[in-house]
């Protein structure tokens, strides 16, 4: 269950990331304070024999209003807008979240069902392999048939890797038959994009952990089609406060060749006009720099610094800076 209240920023220039304040949820109506479910599951889980090894792999299936990115595309510090990371384009895969190719309804979710396997469901050092299927775009509302659903299959290790320290390894790829075009004319017209991805943490010293993501589409009239975001995070066990985290990540964006041609008559920002005078031409950058400080254990407050570099890839807009403060509260 979700509730919130407010648009947040709008910028001067359309960017491509979809919001550098993730945690922000806006119903597009009259009245924007609203309450919704946004996910509601069942997950059935079965072991299966012990191999000669001693290792009990084991099966798994998923159906319901599902989030997908608490199965496909996960991170150890860039996964969760409210611990980590504020901008869009830092907690999941832009082309998949920011880029749209998922296709969920107003606030990211989706009807589906998703099968696994687990070599070894009683360990961390395993494999895991997941098939989703999910219901896109008028779909993922319940607007329509599924009959052209977003599917993703991942392949994915997590266990001792560099230098026997923890680290987790996925490769994924995906299609989307009901996928929102940069062109859309009008409400029912779709495309199909398709594309490949990877999402990879790792610790390579005590309390300091690196990631990275890559996204890049084959096809499908999307407004970019490579993406890659790279960061670190270190906790604050170097300077006594080891409930303390720093984080910094940079994203690039490249913008398609076909969305370059087209942006002179796109509403990009969404107003209602064309963008006159929007070239894109090239990537647009994001960096964000936060600190999370553990006041006590029931409350934690994050300053946050954000720059976009060439907003929409354009290399005429002005950057954008932002400050941010987060507050999250646990009882």
């Amino acid at each position: 269950v979700r509730a919130g209240q407010g648009e947040g920023l709008l910028f001067a220039y359309p960017t491509l990331t979809a919001t550098p304040n993730s945690t922000a949820f806006f119903l597009q109506n009259g009245d924007d304070s609203a309450t919704v479910i946004g996910q509601a599951w069942y997950q059935f889980t079965h072991p299966l024999a012990a191999g000669a090894s001693g290792a009990q792999p084991g099966i798994e299936a998923t159906i319901g209003k599902i989030d997908l990115f608490g199965f496909f595309d996960q991170n150890a510090i860039a996964d969760s807008e409210t611990d980590a990371f504020l901008n869009n384009v830092f907690v999941h895969n832009p082309l998949l979240d920011s880029g749209g190719a998922i296709g969920g309804d107003s606030y990211g979710f989706q009807p589906g069902v998703i099968a696994s396997y687990a070599s070894d469901a009683g360990d961390r050092n395993h494999w895991k392999s997941s098939v989703g299927v999910f219901a896109s775009g008028a779909g993922a509302s319940f607007k329509s048939s599924f009959s052209q659903p977003f599917v993703i299959g991942q392949l994915g290790y997590s266990g001792a890797a560099l230098h026997e320290r923890p680290g987790n390894y996925r490769l994924y790829a995906w299609t989307n038959g009901s996928f929102t075009p940069y062109n859309n004319e009008f409400a029912s017209a779709t495309d199909r994009t398709s594309g490949i991805g990877l999402s990879i943490d790792q610790e390579v010293a005590d309390g300091l952990t690196l990631f990275t993501r890559y996204g890049h589409a084959f096809d499908g009239e999307v407004r970019f089609d490579n993406a890659i975001t790279l960061g670190a995070q270190l906790t604050g066990s170097r300077w006594g406060r080891e409930n303390d985290r720093v984080g910094v990540a940079f994203g690039w964006l490249n913008t398609s060749s076909g969305f370059r041609a087209a942006a002179a008559t796109l509403d990009v920002d969404g107003d209602g006009v064309p963008d006159i005078g929007y070239r894109p031409s090239g990537a647009e950058k994001d960096l964000e720099l936060y600190y999370a400080w553990q006041i006590n254990p029931n409350l934690q407050i994050s300053p946050n610094l954000q720059w976009i570099g060439q907003p929409g890839g354009d290399p005429n807009a002005k950057d954008i800076w932002a400050i941010g403060l987060r507050a999250v509260a646990g009882f």
